[in-house]
């Protein structure tokens, strides 16, 4: 039991990084988009 336990919290953390890391990367991006649209005006 303690064992699948850790396997889905393992999963669900590593779940939570990559959802991190694809948050960040995409307001990166659209801070960046609009950074670019603003200077174009």
């Amino acid at each position: 039991m303690p064992m699948i336990d850790f396997s889905t919290s393992n999963r669900g953390g590593k779940f939570q990084g990559e959802f991190t890391n694809i948050g960040q990367s995409y307001i990166v991006s659209a801070s960046h988009m609009s950074t670019s649209l603003n200077t174009g005006k």
